[in-house]
């Protein structure tokens, strides 16, 4: 009874019930709507005030539409500039009868090119930052789950029916489980040393790409494959600002060597890390054989990529001799 008395005197004299809407600051100020966060010891980090999340998200999309709208600017001011080019050439090559072919051949290629520009530029852009975040989560879930399982920290790329796999053993061992035991991403073998992991690789994707626009088919020298899968790296995916490659051969096998400056998605020493694995199922499909990587990283930046692989020495002679024969 003496608590209903009490609360029926405050509301006689004025008093509110208790809002859970309405707050009470420190200063006596009431606040509707704002949400207050409080630290350790009690004191208020801050308020997170609804309008202004409103504000920064609309800041945030404007400046994603104006990077957009400046990269297409960008195109489009390149296909301006072709047009300009090939209209300049068709008007002289009307003016000039004497070199009029190669003016309107200049012409055609300037408004060809232009049109494809203007008209194939890239709608949607992603940032490079955007790409390593979604990738390097990927990239550690991977090692964790090999340094979980104790495995070795060799990599051995293996093209198999079923698509390119990235097989980790428990042991450093030469050898390569069949394409049947390679199908899951558990491999367990009546050999414990070659049990493992057979990983879909992070660049099958990229070679796919690749191996659907390249017109080099029939080319497989190594210098050669090697050259082009890393011009790919620079020119078509542009993963890296520059790259040199080197290949030296042996009695049993051939080794190629790949640096790499300013690698996409992030550190390249990382576990199958999308640079890498593109180059490495390159070279086992191209060769047709299991290829081993090694990946390291110098204090300067530059990123180093060792690939193995064996050699059929007699194969390769056969291949030779077959030339000299059809010269």
């Amino acid at each position: 009874m003496s608590n209903d008395s009490d609360r029926e005197r405050r509301i006689r004299n004025g008093a509110s019930e208790w809002n859970p809407d309405r707050r009470t600051t420190t200063d006596g100020e009431s606040t509707r709507g704002t949400r207050r966060t409080e630290g350790r010891n009690g004191e208020a980090d801050g308020l997170v005030d609804p309008a202004e999340v409103r504000r920064l998200r609309a800041e945030n999309e404007r400046l994603r539409e104006r990077y957009a709208q400046t990269r297409r600017s960008k195109h489009r001011r390149t296909a301006l500039g072709l047009a300009v080019v090939g209209l300049l050439a068709g008007g002289v090559a009307a003016l000039v009868p004497m070199v009029r072919g190669p003016l309107v051949a200049v012409a055609a290629t300037g408004v060809f090119a232009a049109v494809l520009t203007w008209y194939l530029t890239p709608e949607r852009f992603v940032p490079a930052d955007v790409g390593e975040a979604v990738v390097s989560p990927l990239l550690r879930n991977e090692r964790a789950i090999v340094d979980r399982l104790n495995l070795s920290d060799r990599r051995t790329y293996v093209r198999t029916e079923d698509g390119p796999r990235v097989y980790v053993p428990r042991t450093p061992v030469e050898g390569v489980p069949s394409d049947a035991e390679l199908d899951g991403p558990f491999v367990v073998t009546d050999d414990a040393t070659t049990s493992g992991v057979a990983l879909v690789p992070s660049g099958a994707e990229l070679y796919r790409e690749f191996a659907e626009t390249d017109s080099a088919d029939g080319v497989t020298e190594p210098e050669a494959v090697v050259a082009r899968l890393t011009e790919a790296v620079v020119e078509t995916f542009e993963l890296a600002r520059s790259a040199e490659s080197s290949i030296e051969t042996t009695a049993d096998g051939a080794r190629a060597t790949v640096e790499l400056s300013e690698p996409a998605f992030g550190p390249s020493a990382d576990f199958d890390h999308p640079v890498g694995s593109f180059l490495a199922i390159g070279l086992a499909t191209e060769f047709g054989t299991s290829v081993t990587a090694e990946t390291s990283q110098h204090d300067s930046g530059m990123v180093v990529l060792n690939y193995r692989w064996s050699v059929d020495r007699r194969a390769t002679d056969d291949a030779a001799n077959e030339s000299v024969r059809n010269e």
